[in-house]
């Protein structure tokens, strides 16, 4: 993994790369790559090793598990992942229908209308 270098022109490929690096699959919608590269862009200004075990949605919400010892940066981006739609990075929202909860706008959320926000 030395030769995988993270900078501020990281991208949706390097992204891949890492996950590849990792021997893993990225289980998460397009519009939360953004907030990964950041994420992986403020780990590794941390001092993080660039081994990740998991990159996916849970009960709506990111989650990326590494090292605890980065918990605290891990758990702002996951967060902040509650208000930014998992398919096109807009602003979103968490939503639940038929038992499945997830994050998304109002474009590519599929709730009933009650359950938009106003």
């Amino acid at each position: 993994m030395k030769d995988f270098k993270i900078n501020s022109e990281i991208d949706d490929f390097d992204l891949y790369k890492l996950a590849i690096l990792n021997n893993i699959e990225l289980q998460i919608g397009s519009g939360w790559n953004r907030l990964v590269l950041d994420l992986v862009i403020e780990l590794s200004n941390n001092g993080w090793d660039l081994k990740v075990d998991c990159i996916k949605e849970k009960y709506g919400g990111l989650s990326f598990y590494i090292d605890h010892k980065f918990f605290n940066i891990v758990e702002n981006y996951h967060l902040e992942s509650f208000e930014v739609c998992e398919s096109c990075g807009r602003p979103g929202y968490l939503r639940s229908y038929k038992n499945i909860i997830y994050t998304a706008c109002d474009t590519h959320g599929m709730a009933p209308k009650q359950l938009r926000k106003k």
